[in-house]
């Protein structure tokens, strides 16, 4: 089945996020400067996360899952290795038979997906997540602090959610690692 992929500004606007004007305004900043359009709509309070988030689900058929609506068993976290968690930017958040559910803030992320199937035998079923949930579960479930404070709290930085060799759109969305 071939589906015909909508540039995320284009979905911003089809959903009452942005106007046209808005959208213009941050094609012209990144012309200008460089960057992602939706790191300057958020930078600069146009959207929220959480919209942008809904936005990314639909772009590219994923469900999102708003990680502060769950409390998550600890034995979902120690299938996961940190390590593991903190590479790819996601959390395990339930299993039923041999499918685990995890949110990600790259769920296009093929490395990541392959890497959680192998560590847990059981098969992937990917949603979007938003990035600064995500890192903040890392940091309560397993009991670590994300070294990188402009990941948390400078929004002119924030990383967005898909990379993805195979969507190589105007808006190319890069995540960013911690090394």
């Amino acid at each position: 089945m071939s589906t015909k992929k909508h540039k995320i500004g284009e979905i911003l606007i089809d959903n009452n996020f942005i106007t046209r004007e808005i959208l213009d305004g941050a094609l012209e900043h990144q012309k200008k400067f460089g960057g992602n359009i939706t790191q300057y709509l958020i930078a600069y309070g146009y959207i929220k996360e959480e919209d942008l988030a809904k936005c990314i689900s639909q772009q590219f058929g994923h469900p999102y899952l708003p990680l502060r609506a769950y409390d998550i068993p600890r034995e979902m976290i120690e299938l996961v290795p940190s390590c593991v968690a903190e590479r790819y930017w996601l959390i395990p958040v339930d299993k039923i038979e041999n499918i685990i559910t995890v949110v990600m803030a790259n769920p296009l992320d093929e490395e990541a997906i392959k890497e959680v199937e192998a560590i847990t035998r059981c098969a992937v079923q990917p949603f979007v997540g938003i990035f600064s949930d995500i890192i903040k579960a890392i940091e309560r479930y397993y009991n670590i602090s994300i070294e990188d404070e402009s990941l948390k709290k400078d929004k002119k930085t924030a990383p967005l959610f898909i990379y993805a060799k195979n969507y190589a759109g105007l808006e190319h969305r890069k995540s960013v690692r911690i090394r």
